[in-house]
């Protein structure tokens, strides 16, 4: 193999301004990819800290008393209890609240309810639950 030499003997050469500029530009873009990396790890092991501490909702309503939750969620709605949601959205967030789905299709139930006049006798029952709780405390 032929052997190649240089003709210009090697010297020390001051860096030109450009490639000043571009090491430099070159340690910047490491830091910013070192601490890219660093927050993708971070976020990895939240996520995954994250699912393992995620609780599965179960129901928390007695069985037979979702119609009547219904109503009283509506009763709450009604009375000006909660703002900036609109009805739809208030039970669709109580129903993933209490791990109930079926309060999100809330129409067809508050509807039977009121048909069969329930409702006054949810809210008689609600009041006279009240009332013993006002005598414990007296």
């Amino acid at each position: 193999m032929i052997e190649q030499k240089s003709h210009i003997s090697p010297q020390e050469v001051p860096e030109s301004p450009v490639s000043l500029l571009m090491r430099g530009m070159a340690g910047v873009m490491r830091e910013k990819d070192a601490e890219l990396y660093q927050m993708q790890e971070k976020c990895s092991r939240l996520e995954a800290e994250a699912e393992a501490m995620a609780i599965e909702p179960t129901c928390v309503v007695a069985d037979g008393k979702q119609k009547k939750l219904i109503a009283i969620l509506n009763a709450i709605y009604g009375s000006g209890y909660i703002v900036n949601c609109s009805k739809k959205e208030f039970m669709q967030r109580m129903a993933t609240a209490l791990g109930c789905p079926g309060i999100a299709d809330y129409n067809k139930a508050l509807y039977n309810v009121k048909n069969t006049y329930q409702y006054e006798e949810i809210f008689t029952d609600l009041s006279q639950v009240a009332h013993n709780e006002i005598l414990k405390e007296g």
